[in-house]
């Protein structure tokens, strides 16, 4: 299984939540669909995000170190549609990583 940003999602909302049932009330899921991303998450990334208590969630250092790039990635996620929906013109041409090596090796 790959992280993807629906993952990224449910990690935001419960490290903002401190608690996976809170997090799922808010994401209109069950408790056990959270605690299951969540632990693929950790498996994924092979850290531990969350301290668990009685009481609810904490973030360890590594879940404090990926919080903002969650945050950061689902902002993206939102403003893509109205960057897309832009009108204009793009003020450089457009080229991929490749087609610039392949000048540059001309």
């Amino acid at each position: 299984m790959y992280m993807d940003a629906a993952d990224l999602k449910f990690f935001e909302q419960v490290a903002q939540s401190g608690g996976m049932s809170r997090a799922a009330e808010k994401l209109n899921t069950v408790q056990s669909n959270v605690t299951r991303r969540i632990r693929a998450l950790e498996s994924e990334l092979n850290v531990s995000l969350f301290n668990r208590t009685g009481r609810g969630v904490s973030l360890t250092p590594a879940g404090e170190r990926l919080l903002p790039f969650a945050i950061r990635v689902a902002r993206l996620i939102d403003e893509a549609p109205a960057r897309s929906a832009m009108t204009g013109t793009p003020r450089a041409a457009l080229s991929s990583a490749r087609s610039r090596r392949r000048r540059r090796s001309a």
